[in-house]
């Protein structure tokens, strides 16, 4: 295995499917979660936000298009997901996780550098 060759500890905890449900298993205890309407709770912040600085009904019209909109990743040729180097920081690392239509994720990740993070961009769909 790819991590195993790089001596990267991994333990698989799940896999993909097709349907848009979220299965979790701990010993007897089972859970399914509906990903569609976890979304649309997720995404109810971002509508209240946006319904604040657009007029005339543009956030609701952007919330009942946001389920249609294909979620497409364009990588470079050149990009193998693998690190450019093996040099192993002495920072710590930090992730800044944003959302489309998310605010002030420049200034915290420039507040997380100047604390001496090693900070990294992760924009999540």
């Amino acid at each position: 295995m790819l991590l195993e060759q790089h001596e990267i500890t991994c333990h698989k905890i799940g896999t993909t499917t097709d349907d848009k449900k979220i299965q979790l298993t701990y010993y007897t205890d089972k859970h399914e979660f509906d990903v569609v309407a976890l979304r649309d709770i997720w995404y109810s912040t971002s509508v209240a936000l946006d319904a604040n600085q657009t007029q005339g009904g543009l956030a609701q019209e952007r919330f009942k298009n946001y389920k249609d909109q294909a979620l497409t990743y364009l990588f470079p040729e050149q990009f193998s997901g693998l690190p450019k180097n093996n040099i192993k920081s002495k920072k710590i690392k930090a992730a800044v996780i944003r959302e489309q239509g998310s605010n002030s994720e420049r200034e915290m990740a420039y507040a997380l550098q100047l604390a001496g993070f090693d900070v990294i961009d992760v924009h999540m769909t």
